[in-house]
């Protein structure tokens, strides 16, 4: 059995909500596009990464089968006109 229970999920946490407990953090108001994706380059399979530059930070996470999960922040006024509107694969 636990003592405690780690929930990192964000200040809209559905199961957070659900348990009635608050948020007693900070909320982040960056936003980020996540991609799983098949990408053929040379970045070593065995561990992830970070680039950073003055446009922002972008994070590659490895995958089994060659795949990787990567994410990078982005200015959604930058990307589209209608800030609702989620970016596509293009963008």
């Amino acid at each position: 059995m636990s003592r405690y229970i780690a929930g990192c999920d964000g200040a809209h946490s559905t199961i957070r909500h659900q348990l009635g407990l608050p948020f007693e953090g900070e909320t982040d108001e960056q936003h980020y596009l996540v991609g799983y994706l098949s990408i053929d380059w040379e970045m070593p399979q065995s561990r992830m990464f970070e680039l950073n530059s003055t446009n922002g930070t972008i994070f590659g996470i490895p995958l089994p089968e060659g795949r990787w999960a990567v994410a990078g922040e982005y200015d959604r006024s930058q990307w589209k006109k209608n800030e609702h509107e989620e970016p596509d694969l293009a963008e």
